[in-house]
């Protein structure tokens, strides 16, 4: 490959790093402002979504990628909220299992739907835009 087309190619990668990063601290404040909003932190505005899929607090932080005590006391608080079902895991007495609860559920659709432009943009996109990106966002998360 000629320098000139590295260079081209090395630009397009450089444009798309910098436009990831412009929308990672896009989406990090516009959550935050959402969430605060919404009276929740950020952590809990992410443990809400990652609880979309129940699990255990370990598996949730696993998930969000933290510390699993770093989440016993936001559990509880969101669980006192009425946002979160705490219930034992029906395979460990022990542990116990985390989902959302119907207020949950809602929570998570005022966060989606956040009300600022980047949510927006994304409610506006085709089912086709969503899907691509979807399944990239899934290949990137999954490669760690």
């Amino acid at each position: 490959m000629s320098t000139r087309l590295r260079r081209k190619a090395g630009s397009h990668q450089d444009s798309v790093q910098q436009l990831m990063r412009l929308f990672a601290a896009t989406y990090a404040r516009e959550m935050d402002s959402v969430a605060d909003h919404l009276g929740l932190t950020r952590t809990q505005a992410v443990l809400l979504g990652a609880a979309a899929e129940p699990g255990s607090i370990r598996e949730l932080a696993e998930r969000i990628g933290c510390d699993p005590s770093n989440l016993t006391g936001v559990v509880q608080r969101l669980h006192e909220r009425g946002l979160l079902v705490v219930e034992p895991d029906p395979a460990d007495r022990r542990a116990k299992r985390i989902a959302l609860s119907e207020a949950g559920v809602e929570m998570v659709h005022r966060l989606n739907d956040g009300g600022t432009r980047l949510f927006a943009a994304i409610g506006a996109a085709s089912p086709d835009e969503l899907a691509v990106l979807r399944d990239f966002l899934d290949r990137v998360v999954s490669e760690e």
